[in-house]
């Protein structure tokens, strides 16, 4: 759990003032980590605490001084701020940001009166970091460095990503725009590469804007898209990219402008691959008003090679109305089929029956919401259903009751939010007015949705009133997979873990046509009664089963501090030490992937100097060659 500020809270002392219903981000666990949504509530409670939940867990505390939320899940677990307060609650004096305990160099000074000074490096809006398989690793660090002058922006700033500079552009004194600028899309990553090349007059876009693109391996940006802008209106003819555009989700939208507004006829094109043409797989008409007219083909937001998902359908002034059918392929040979769909009422409002796909659905995992609307509102029981082609069966996996309110009500068999296309966790309880209460149960379903020994592969535990998890939990770990079966277990308290948590790993083997479970303790530690860890931990990394590997030292507050190790089975390989504050510090070797290390040093939590770059031949390889180096010389 983050508790920012270095903030410490009363345990005991819940009083809920407002709650939120948050529409937040996080990269979904498939190797294209896209963002997708996911919902969590944020609490502001009438002792000045901001408490962000999800599930029944808190996972953030922070002392609220603005309205702002955070809305994307890996910020809000992984960034702390480090700081003075004055008197009356301003920032002043130096700030720094932690990302997951490392110091990124990002920060600046706050003058008396609470306002940015002088040279600055700040974080992106989408800053974030997503790791499964180093094959798939997509890296969203990205910042902005640059200067203030009370509070405002100044002179030159520049993005920093990878450890180089590029881009950016230039802010006249009264903090606006200016000249030619590289601005970054709002999703840029190692997997989405696009920046907009143009120029700025008195903060105004205007003459052309040119959208360019880099794909995976590729070492030059090419053109991609862009238009025109008149008095920092879009006008004439456009190619836009889709706010999901990624190597793997390529899609662009062609027509024209008038006056800022889409007019006229625009194209849906999608390609699967870079190197492919864009072809025409969508689109419809816009009015003079910049409203959706007629019959239209839109594309789902997450449209690549598995997921080819298509919605046909009429609108009326911009609204949805009528038959929308969805339909869907397996392969760009296949022709597309029905799989889903409904109507809409004259106001945009869901009506009757309808079949949803899930957000997690793609070729080899389909799973289909099937129930009823009412105004808008889910009513009456929904099923989840399930099968693995489009020539297979659906069977049904789950589901349960909504009320005339369209709130949860009753038993629910309900699918984890963040879905692997190898693996399904499904909860079994019960709702009571939308919020879970009493015994949930856990348990783990494989790649054919068939559960594997029930009584060894669940968790759970209970959740009081408000919907917040209380006593013994066992719960299923983000790496819990077909292949490899680990939880955590341990007591919480109002929300918070406290005590003892022991992570855990179930194996099942056979033998002489016999077959046996063994349940292993790994790993774990001690929470203080504020959720922050406390004293020797024992953690394990995100990477999968097939590369394992174990991290061994002290927490002081929820802060790394001193020495740490860090081993594959029965063998140290590297290691550091953190100093007081929580940063590296020092002579460090650092796990770069499967079979990759890193050595270097850090100074107070950043890297410096020369770091080189070993490779092993495998996993069970201990001799390390080295293959490369990187230069951390200059100060970012």
């Amino acid at each position: 759990m983050i508790q920012n500020d270095n903030y410490q809270t009363n345990s005991q002392t819940l009083c809920i003032e407002k709650i939120y219903d948050i529409d937040g981000l996080t990269p979904n666990q498939n190797h294209d980590h896209m963002l997708t949504q996911i919902k969590f509530q944020v609490k502001k409670s009438i002792n000045n605490e901001m408490l962000y939940m999800i599930g029944g867990k808190i996972i953030r505390i922070d002392q609220y001084e603005t309205s702002q939320i955070m809305t994307n899940l890996e910020q809000i677990e992984h960034l702390t701020w480090q700081g003075e307060r004055s008197h009356s609650f301003q920032k002043i004096g130096r700030w720094t940001a932690d990302w997951n305990w490392n110091y990124e160099g990002v920060g600046g000074v706050y003058s008396e009166n609470g306002q940015k000074q002088g040279q600055w490096k700040e974080m992106v809006q989408n800053f974030g970091e997503y790791l499964l398989l180093e094959k798939y690793k997509s890296n969203a660090k990205v910042y902005e460095v640059g200067e203030y002058k009370n509070g405002v922006r100044i002179g030159t700033w520049n993005y920093v990503f990878e450890n180089k500079r590029f881009g950016g552009g230039v802010y006249k004194e009264n903090g606006v725009k200016n000249s030619k600028w590289i601005e970054l899309s709002d999703n840029f990553s190692s997997q989405s590469q696009i920046t907009y090349n143009g120029e700025y007059q008195d903060g105004k876009k205007f003459g052309v804007w040119t959208t360019m693109y880099r794909g995976h391996g590729y070492n030059e940006f090419i053109q991609i898209g862009g238009g025109q802008f008149d008095e920092n209106q879009k006008n004439g003819e456009w190619i836009e990219l889709s706010n999901y555009f990624s190597n793997l989700s390529q899609v662009i939208y062609q027509g024209h402008y008038l006056h800022g507004k889409k007019s006229g006829q625009w194209d849906t094109m999608a390609r699967l691959s870079d190197g492919l043409k864009f072809a025409q797989i969508g689109g419809g008409f816009y009015d003079k008003n910049g409203k959706k007219q007629g019959k239209w083909v839109d594309l789902c937001n997450y449209f690549q090679s598995y997921v080819q998902i298509l919605y046909n359908g009429q609108y009326q002034d911009d609204l949805k109305i009528g038959k929308w059918d969805t339909i869907f392929r397996e392969y760009s040979s296949d022709k597309y089929c029905q799989i889903g769909g409904g109507s809409f009422d004259e106001k945009g409002m869901k009506i009757g029956n309808w079949i949803e796909l899930s957000d997690g659905f793609y070729r080899e995992c389909q799973i289909i919401y099937q129930g009823e609307y009412q105004n808008g509102l889910k009513v009456g029981r929904w099923e989840i259903m399930y099968r693995k082609k489009t020539n297979d069966d659906y069977q049904k996996i789950g589901g349960g009751l909504y009320d005339p309110s369209g709130l949860k009500d009753g038993i629910w068999t309900e699918l984890e939010n963040s879905l692997s296309r190898n693996t399904q966790v499904s909860h079994v309880g019960k709702y009571k007015n939308d919020k879970k209460n009493g015994l949930w149960e856990i348990m783990f379903i494989g790649e054919k949705m068939q559960e594997l020994n029930y009584e060894k592969l669940r968790g759970g535990g209970i959740f009081d009133e408000n919907g917040i998890k209380e006593g013994q939990w066992r719960e299923i770990s983000d790496n819990f997979s077909r292949d490899q079966h680990l939880f955590y277990q341990g007591e919480y308290q109002k929300g918070r873990r406290i005590g003892r948590w022991d992570i855990e790993e179930i194996v099942e083997t056979s033998y002489d046509h016999e077959d046996f479970t063994f349940k292993y303790t790994i790993g774990g530690g001690l929470y203080d009664d504020t959720g922050l860890k406390e004293g020797i931990w024992l953690e394990l990394s995100p990477f999968q089963y097939w590369c394992q590997v174990l991290f061994t030292g002290e927490y002081k507050k929820g802060k790394k501090i001193g020495i740490w190790n860090t081993s594959k089975p029965n063998e140290l390989i590297f290691g550091g030490s953190f100093d007081e504050t929580g940063r590296k510090d020092g002579k460090w070797i650092e796990l770069n992937d499967g079979f990759c290390i890193q050595k270097g040093e850090y100074q107070n939590g950043q890297k410096k100097g020369i770091w080189d770059i070993l490779k092993s031949r495998g996993i069970w390889d201990k001799e390390y060659e080295k293959i490369s180096e990187t230069s951390y010389m200059d100060k970012i």
